[in-house]
Protein backbone atom coordinates (compact mmCIF):
# COMPACT_ATOMS: atom_id res chain seq x y z
CA UNK A 1 0.00 0.00 0.00
CA UNK A 2 1.52 3.72 -0.63
CA UNK A 3 2.06 5.80 2.00
CA UNK A 4 0.76 9.41 1.60
CA UNK A 5 3.30 12.43 1.38
CA UNK A 6 2.10 13.76 4.98
CA UNK A 7 3.51 17.08 4.38
CA UNK A 8 1.93 17.55 1.17
CA UNK A 9 -0.85 16.34 2.58
CA UNK A 10 -1.47 19.54 4.79
CA UNK A 11 -0.69 21.88 1.82
CA UNK A 12 -3.59 24.40 0.87
CA UNK A 13 -4.95 23.83 -2.04
CA UNK A 14 -5.32 27.58 -3.07
CA UNK A 15 -3.42 30.79 -2.20
CA UNK A 16 -5.78 33.61 -3.04
CA UNK A 17 -4.39 37.36 -3.86
CA UNK A 18 -0.60 35.96 -4.40
CA UNK A 19 -0.33 38.60 -7.29
CA UNK A 20 -2.12 41.93 -7.22
CA UNK A 21 -3.05 43.77 -10.49
CA UNK A 22 0.21 45.43 -11.30
CA UNK A 23 1.92 42.33 -10.49
CA UNK A 24 -0.39 40.60 -13.23
CA UNK A 25 0.09 43.02 -15.96
CA UNK A 26 3.61 42.27 -15.77
CA UNK A 27 3.34 38.74 -15.99
CA UNK A 28 1.54 39.29 -18.73
CA UNK A 29 3.07 41.70 -20.62
CA UNK A 30 6.32 39.28 -19.93
CA UNK A 31 4.25 36.19 -21.49
CA UNK A 32 3.88 38.27 -24.88
CA UNK A 33 7.59 39.27 -24.70
CA UNK A 34 9.09 35.80 -23.90
CA UNK A 35 6.62 33.75 -25.61
CA UNK A 36 3.92 34.50 -27.46
CA UNK A 37 6.50 36.32 -29.86
CA UNK A 38 9.08 33.00 -29.85
CA UNK A 39 5.57 30.65 -30.71
CA UNK A 40 4.23 33.73 -33.67
CA UNK A 41 8.15 33.41 -34.68
CA UNK A 42 8.12 29.75 -35.50
CA UNK A 43 4.37 29.20 -36.40
CA UNK A 44 5.37 32.30 -39.26
CA UNK A 45 8.48 30.14 -39.91
CA UNK A 46 6.36 27.37 -40.60
CA UNK A 47 3.88 28.41 -42.66
CA UNK A 48 6.72 30.03 -44.85
CA UNK A 49 8.16 26.68 -44.89
CA UNK A 50 4.61 25.10 -45.77
CA UNK A 51 4.48 22.46 -42.66
CA UNK A 52 2.36 22.45 -39.82
CA UNK A 53 2.58 24.93 -37.53
CA UNK A 54 4.24 24.00 -34.01
CA UNK A 55 2.01 23.45 -31.05
CA UNK A 56 2.43 26.06 -28.23
CA UNK A 57 4.23 23.58 -25.55
CA UNK A 58 5.11 24.71 -22.08
CA UNK A 59 7.93 27.04 -21.91
CA UNK A 60 10.88 26.98 -18.80
CA UNK A 61 13.10 28.54 -17.89
CA UNK A 62 12.13 32.15 -19.69
CA UNK A 63 11.69 34.18 -16.56
CA UNK A 64 14.81 32.76 -14.73
CA UNK A 65 17.12 34.16 -18.03
CA UNK A 66 15.06 37.39 -17.83
CA UNK A 67 16.46 37.93 -14.21
CA UNK A 68 19.71 38.11 -15.71
CA UNK A 69 19.46 40.09 -18.38
CA UNK A 70 19.85 43.95 -18.72
CA UNK A 71 18.47 46.51 -18.67
CA UNK A 72 17.08 45.38 -14.85
CA UNK A 73 13.43 44.26 -14.01
CA UNK A 74 13.58 45.81 -11.03
CA UNK A 75 9.38 44.82 -11.28
CA UNK A 76 9.92 40.99 -12.04
CA UNK A 77 12.70 41.41 -8.66
CA UNK A 78 10.14 42.68 -6.73
CA UNK A 79 7.33 39.43 -7.92
CA UNK A 80 9.80 37.08 -7.24
CA UNK A 81 10.92 38.27 -3.85
CA UNK A 82 6.61 38.29 -2.99
CA UNK A 83 6.70 35.00 -3.82
CA UNK A 84 9.52 33.62 -1.53
CA UNK A 85 7.45 35.89 1.08
CA UNK A 86 4.26 33.65 0.09
CA UNK A 87 6.11 30.43 0.35
CA UNK A 88 7.51 31.12 3.53
CA UNK A 89 4.45 32.50 4.91
CA UNK A 90 2.14 29.32 4.24
CA UNK A 91 4.98 26.47 3.94
CA UNK A 92 7.58 27.33 6.59
CA UNK A 93 11.69 27.93 5.26
CA UNK A 94 14.42 26.51 3.59
CA UNK A 95 12.24 26.13 -0.46
CA UNK A 96 13.93 27.32 -3.39
CA UNK A 97 12.48 28.01 -6.67
CA UNK A 98 13.91 25.79 -9.30
CA UNK A 99 11.91 26.10 -12.48
CA UNK A 100 9.48 28.47 -13.77
CA UNK A 101 7.16 27.98 -16.83
CA UNK A 102 3.80 29.13 -18.87
CA UNK A 103 0.85 27.11 -19.58
CA UNK A 104 -1.49 28.22 -22.12
CA UNK A 105 -4.34 26.81 -22.64
CA UNK A 106 -6.76 27.23 -25.96
CA UNK A 107 -8.26 26.19 -28.65
CA UNK A 108 -6.61 23.35 -30.68
CA UNK A 109 -3.72 23.97 -27.77
CA UNK A 110 -3.00 21.93 -24.65
CA UNK A 111 0.54 22.32 -22.75
CA UNK A 112 0.41 18.83 -21.08
CA UNK A 113 -1.55 15.96 -22.34
CA UNK A 114 -0.23 13.11 -20.47
CA UNK A 115 -1.41 12.53 -17.06
CA UNK A 116 1.87 12.72 -14.78
CA UNK A 117 3.90 13.58 -12.00
CA UNK A 118 6.87 16.16 -12.27
CA UNK A 119 9.75 14.05 -11.96
CA UNK A 120 12.34 16.81 -11.13
CA UNK A 121 10.50 16.74 -7.79
CA UNK A 122 12.47 13.70 -7.04
CA UNK A 123 15.83 14.60 -7.60
CA UNK A 124 16.88 14.87 -3.66
CA UNK A 125 14.37 12.30 -2.67
CA UNK A 126 12.58 15.03 -0.96
CA UNK A 127 8.56 14.15 -0.90
CA UNK A 128 7.47 17.97 0.52
CA UNK A 129 7.69 19.94 -3.03
CA UNK A 130 4.97 21.86 -5.04
CA UNK A 131 4.34 24.10 -7.60
CA UNK A 132 2.62 27.59 -7.31
CA UNK A 133 0.59 28.00 -10.87
CA UNK A 134 -0.98 31.57 -10.55
CA UNK A 135 -3.97 32.82 -13.00
CA UNK A 136 -3.22 35.56 -14.95
CA UNK A 137 -5.94 35.41 -17.63
CA UNK A 138 -8.63 33.71 -19.48
CA UNK A 139 -11.88 34.07 -20.88
CA UNK A 140 -14.49 31.84 -19.56
CA UNK A 141 -12.17 29.35 -18.27
CA UNK A 142 -11.91 30.33 -14.39
CA UNK A 143 -10.40 27.24 -13.12
CA UNK A 144 -7.73 24.93 -12.96
CA UNK A 145 -6.78 22.03 -15.19
CA UNK A 146 -7.34 18.44 -13.97
CA UNK A 147 -5.70 16.74 -10.85
CA UNK A 148 -6.68 13.64 -9.54
CA UNK A 149 -6.66 14.01 -5.63
CA UNK A 150 -5.66 10.98 -3.44
CA UNK A 151 -9.19 12.24 -1.21
CA UNK A 152 -11.23 11.44 -4.88
CA UNK A 153 -8.87 8.43 -5.81
CA UNK A 154 -7.96 5.85 -3.01
CA UNK A 155 -7.78 3.46 -4.98
CA UNK A 156 -5.17 4.51 -7.81
CA UNK A 157 -3.15 5.83 -4.66
CA UNK A 158 -2.69 2.59 -3.23
CA UNK A 159 -1.25 1.25 -6.21
CA UNK A 160 1.21 4.18 -6.09
CA UNK A 161 5.12 3.76 -4.68
CA UNK A 162 4.85 6.30 -3.03
CA UNK A 163 6.75 8.47 -1.84
CA UNK A 164 9.79 7.06 -3.93
CA UNK A 165 8.47 6.38 -6.94
CA UNK A 166 7.41 9.49 -9.48
CA UNK A 167 4.14 8.13 -11.60
CA UNK A 168 3.01 8.67 -15.02
CA UNK A 169 -0.56 6.68 -16.80
CA UNK A 170 -0.50 5.94 -20.29
CA UNK A 171 -2.61 6.61 -22.31
CA UNK A 172 -4.51 9.09 -20.85
CA UNK A 173 -7.68 8.70 -22.49
CA UNK A 174 -8.88 7.10 -19.23
CA UNK A 175 -11.93 4.48 -20.00
CA UNK A 176 -13.34 2.20 -17.59
CA UNK A 177 -13.63 -0.58 -20.16
CA UNK A 178 -10.17 -0.45 -21.59
CA UNK A 179 -7.56 -0.54 -18.80
CA UNK A 180 -4.46 2.06 -19.11
CA UNK A 181 -0.98 2.16 -17.71
CA UNK A 182 0.80 3.09 -14.61
CA UNK A 183 4.53 3.82 -15.76
CA UNK A 184 6.89 4.44 -12.99
CA UNK A 185 9.54 7.12 -14.64
CA UNK A 186 13.07 5.85 -14.54
CA UNK A 187 15.24 7.56 -11.95
CA UNK A 188 18.81 6.77 -12.30
CA UNK A 189 22.41 7.96 -11.22
CA UNK A 190 23.67 7.56 -14.82
CA UNK A 191 22.47 11.36 -15.99
CA UNK A 192 25.12 13.03 -13.72
CA UNK A 193 27.13 12.75 -16.77
CA UNK A 194 25.20 15.57 -18.57
CA UNK A 195 26.43 17.72 -15.28
CA UNK A 196 29.68 17.34 -16.55
CA UNK A 197 30.86 20.74 -18.12
CA UNK A 198 33.21 18.29 -21.21
CA UNK A 199 31.36 17.37 -24.41
CA UNK A 200 32.61 13.74 -24.03
CA UNK A 201 30.87 12.95 -20.85
CA UNK A 202 27.64 14.67 -22.27
CA UNK A 203 27.54 12.47 -25.26
CA UNK A 204 28.10 9.32 -23.18
CA UNK A 205 24.99 10.45 -21.20
CA UNK A 206 22.96 11.22 -24.33
CA UNK A 207 24.08 7.33 -26.02
CA UNK A 208 22.65 5.98 -22.54
CA UNK A 209 19.55 8.02 -22.74
CA UNK A 210 18.86 6.86 -26.25
CA UNK A 211 19.43 3.24 -25.59
CA UNK A 212 17.22 3.67 -22.45
CA UNK A 213 14.10 5.52 -23.93
CA UNK A 214 14.19 3.48 -26.83
CA UNK A 215 13.95 0.43 -24.80
CA UNK A 216 11.49 1.99 -22.94
CA UNK A 217 9.87 2.92 -25.75
CA UNK A 218 9.66 -0.10 -27.08
CA UNK A 219 8.14 -2.04 -23.96
CA UNK A 220 5.56 0.47 -24.12
CA UNK A 221 4.49 -0.04 -27.92
CA UNK A 222 4.08 -3.37 -27.43
CA UNK A 223 2.22 -3.35 -24.75
CA UNK A 224 -0.55 -0.64 -25.98
CA UNK A 225 -0.95 -3.10 -29.47
CA UNK A 226 -1.50 -5.59 -26.44
CA UNK A 227 -4.50 -3.30 -25.20
CA UNK A 228 -5.92 -2.80 -28.58
CA UNK A 229 -6.04 -6.98 -29.62
CA UNK A 230 -6.27 -8.98 -26.40
CA UNK A 231 -8.98 -9.27 -23.95
CA UNK A 232 -8.34 -8.54 -20.44
CA UNK A 233 -7.46 -11.98 -19.31
CA UNK A 234 -4.91 -11.96 -21.62
CA UNK A 235 -3.81 -8.42 -20.90
CA UNK A 236 -3.57 -9.18 -17.68
CA UNK A 237 -0.85 -12.33 -17.71
CA UNK A 238 1.05 -10.43 -20.58
CA UNK A 239 1.35 -7.14 -18.60
CA UNK A 240 2.49 -9.27 -15.62
CA UNK A 241 5.12 -11.25 -17.44
CA UNK A 242 6.65 -8.78 -19.52
CA UNK A 243 5.71 -5.38 -17.89
CA UNK A 244 8.56 -5.02 -15.41
CA UNK A 245 10.52 -4.90 -18.55
CA UNK A 246 9.60 -1.07 -18.83
CA UNK A 247 8.31 -0.14 -15.41
CA UNK A 248 4.71 -0.86 -16.48
CA UNK A 249 2.09 -2.17 -14.56
CA UNK A 250 -1.22 -2.34 -14.89
CA UNK A 251 -4.02 -0.04 -13.85
CA UNK A 252 -7.52 -1.46 -13.15
CA UNK A 253 -10.83 -0.62 -15.07
CA UNK A 254 -11.64 1.50 -12.11
CA UNK A 255 -12.89 5.35 -12.40
CA UNK A 256 -10.48 8.00 -11.67
CA UNK A 257 -11.64 11.33 -11.10
CA UNK A 258 -10.42 14.45 -12.03
CA UNK A 259 -11.01 17.82 -9.80
CA UNK A 260 -11.08 21.43 -11.19
CA UNK A 261 -10.20 23.95 -8.71
CA UNK A 262 -11.86 27.65 -9.39
CA UNK A 263 -9.36 30.51 -9.99
CA UNK A 264 -10.04 34.02 -9.98
CA UNK A 265 -6.86 36.17 -11.38
CA UNK A 266 -3.39 36.65 -9.38
CA UNK A 267 -4.90 33.43 -7.35
CA UNK A 268 -2.55 30.19 -6.95
CA UNK A 269 -2.79 26.41 -7.12
CA UNK A 270 -0.94 24.82 -4.91
CA UNK A 271 -0.08 21.66 -6.73
CA UNK A 272 1.42 19.09 -5.01
CA UNK A 273 4.33 16.99 -5.21
CA UNK A 274 2.89 13.61 -5.05
CA UNK A 275 -0.40 14.07 -7.46
CA UNK A 276 -1.39 12.89 -10.82
CA UNK A 277 -2.01 15.80 -12.96
CA UNK A 278 -2.87 16.80 -16.88
CA UNK A 279 -4.37 19.60 -18.89
CA UNK A 280 -8.20 19.66 -19.58
CA UNK A 281 -8.60 18.74 -22.67
CA UNK A 282 -12.03 18.75 -23.91
CA UNK A 283 -13.02 20.99 -27.07
CA UNK A 284 -12.91 24.80 -26.25
CA UNK A 285 -14.50 27.78 -28.42
CA UNK A 286 -12.33 30.04 -30.83
CA UNK A 287 -12.48 33.03 -27.73
CA UNK A 288 -11.77 30.53 -24.53
CA UNK A 289 -8.27 30.65 -23.34
CA UNK A 290 -6.40 30.42 -20.22
CA UNK A 291 -2.54 31.86 -19.01
CA UNK A 292 -1.05 31.07 -16.21
CA UNK A 293 2.80 30.97 -14.59
CA UNK A 294 4.09 28.22 -12.33
CA UNK A 295 6.72 28.26 -10.37
CA UNK A 296 8.22 24.89 -9.03
CA UNK A 297 9.71 24.87 -5.51
CA UNK A 298 12.19 22.63 -3.44
CA UNK A 299 13.42 22.40 0.16
CA UNK A 300 16.87 22.90 -0.42
CA UNK A 301 18.67 19.21 -0.19
CA UNK A 302 21.74 17.40 -1.79
CA UNK A 303 21.01 15.79 -5.42
CA UNK A 304 20.93 12.48 -5.25
CA UNK A 305 19.21 10.84 -8.70
CA UNK A 306 18.09 12.05 -11.84
CA UNK A 307 15.11 11.69 -14.27
CA UNK A 308 16.03 11.62 -17.94
CA UNK A 309 12.72 11.51 -19.40
CA UNK A 310 11.01 14.61 -18.51
CA UNK A 311 10.78 17.70 -20.91
CA UNK A 312 11.79 20.13 -17.76
CA UNK A 313 14.96 18.31 -17.14
CA UNK A 314 16.22 18.33 -20.76
CA UNK A 315 15.30 21.73 -20.96
CA UNK A 316 17.02 22.49 -17.49
CA UNK A 317 20.51 20.80 -19.21
CA UNK A 318 20.87 23.31 -22.09
CA UNK A 319 21.95 25.75 -20.01
CA UNK A 320 25.55 25.90 -18.09
CA UNK A 321 24.68 27.60 -15.03
CA UNK A 322 21.98 25.30 -14.48
CA UNK A 323 24.18 21.77 -13.76
CA UNK A 324 23.41 19.95 -10.89
CA UNK A 325 26.18 17.55 -9.73
CA UNK A 326 25.97 14.78 -8.18
CA UNK A 327 25.57 15.80 -4.25
CA UNK A 328 25.37 19.57 -4.60
CA UNK A 329 22.36 21.18 -2.74
CA UNK A 330 20.13 23.00 -4.99
CA UNK A 331 20.81 26.54 -5.41
CA UNK A 332 18.67 29.21 -4.94
CA UNK A 333 19.63 30.81 -8.78
CA UNK A 334 16.11 32.95 -8.96
CA UNK A 335 17.79 35.35 -6.56
CA UNK A 336 21.71 34.78 -6.00
CA UNK A 337 21.75 34.55 -9.98
CA UNK A 338 23.44 32.26 -12.84
CA UNK A 339 24.93 31.74 -15.81
CA UNK A 340 22.06 31.32 -17.97
CA UNK A 341 24.36 30.63 -21.33
CA UNK A 342 23.47 27.88 -23.46
CA UNK A 343 25.72 24.34 -23.86
CA UNK A 344 27.36 24.22 -27.37
CA UNK A 345 27.23 20.83 -28.00
CA UNK A 346 28.32 18.94 -31.46
CA UNK A 347 25.55 18.01 -33.87
CA UNK A 348 25.35 14.18 -32.82
CA UNK A 349 24.87 15.10 -29.53
CA UNK A 350 22.07 17.24 -30.45
CA UNK A 351 20.23 14.73 -32.35
CA UNK A 352 20.61 12.49 -29.78
CA UNK A 353 18.63 14.37 -26.89
CA UNK A 354 16.19 15.61 -29.87
CA UNK A 355 15.73 11.99 -30.69
CA UNK A 356 15.44 10.70 -26.67
CA UNK A 357 11.99 11.19 -25.70
CA UNK A 358 9.68 8.57 -24.86
CA UNK A 359 6.25 9.17 -26.76
CA UNK A 360 3.22 7.78 -24.81
CA UNK A 361 0.45 7.80 -26.96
Amino acid sequence: MASTCSACSQYPRVLNGVLDESDVRHFRFLFKELAEDEWQKREKAAKAEGRAPPRRVLEYFTILKRLQMEPRDDKLWSIIQKLYDTVEKNFGKGFVMQQDFWSWRSQGQVAAERIHMDGDFWMTRGNDGFNLWILLDHQGMGHSFDIFTQGANPGLYKMLKLPGRVTSIVPSAVNEAVPCFLFFEPLRLWPVLFEFQNSLARSIASCFSYCATSWFQLILKAHLRARERLPLWLLRSFTWVFGWLGNLYLLPSEEIRATRFTLDVGDALVVRQDELHVSDQEPLQADQHRLAVGFKFMRQAPVRQYIFTGPASKARRRYQGLRMPWGSMLQDVYRTGVDMNLNVDPVPLRWLLAHSSVRYG
